[in-house]
């Protein structure tokens, strides 16, 4: 990810750190100086955080379990990275990959048969996170997508 700050007196930053899209909320806000509380602070990417790459977690989903057969994007995935590790779980295929970033940065093999007690961990994690997540979105109402809006968003590459 890069950011080009357009406001004057902003340099650029390397993040050292693994970051998350939720990240960006904080950084928007310090460069445009408003100030949203603590949390938001927290996540600042231009804020020079020491923190160094595989010294957090980060979650990530892909959630599409209603999208039409025909869009060919019905799909629930979820991951976790944790360190060196990252854990990826394919709920529409029932299948699940542990991948060793430190020595796999392209992740081309699970090692999950090898690193089990890490995989299991991790799943029970992600497993629990993904849950919270659903249950966050249980009570969204969910509304028909009519052919116009359906087709305005076909254009755009969302479906």
């Amino acid at each position: 990810l890069v950011i080009v700050p357009p406001l004057s007196g902003l340099s650029a930053v390397r993040a050292l750190r693994v970051v998350e899209t939720r990240d960006l909320f904080g950084t928007v806000l310090t460069a445009l100086d408003v100030d949203f509380g603590a949390s938001a602070r927290e996540r600042d990417l231009l804020a020079g955080d020491s923190t160094r790459v595989h010294e957090r977690k980060a979650f990530s989903i892909v959630w599409l379990p209603d999208a039409k057969p025909e869009w060919g994007k019905r799909f629930q995935l979820s991951a976790l990275r944790d360190g060196r590790w990252k854990f990826v779980r394919d709920f529409t295929r029932d299948r699940s990959a542990l991948f060793d970033l430190g020595a796999d940065p392209k992740e081309l093999r699970d090692v999950s048969a090898e690193h089990s007690d890490v995989a299991t961990s991790m799943r029970a994690t992600l497993e629990t996170w993904t849950q919270e997540q659903q249950n966050r979105g249980g009570n969204a109402e969910r509304r028909p997508i009519d052919k116009d809006l359906e087709r305005k968003l076909k254009e755009l590459g969302y479906l």
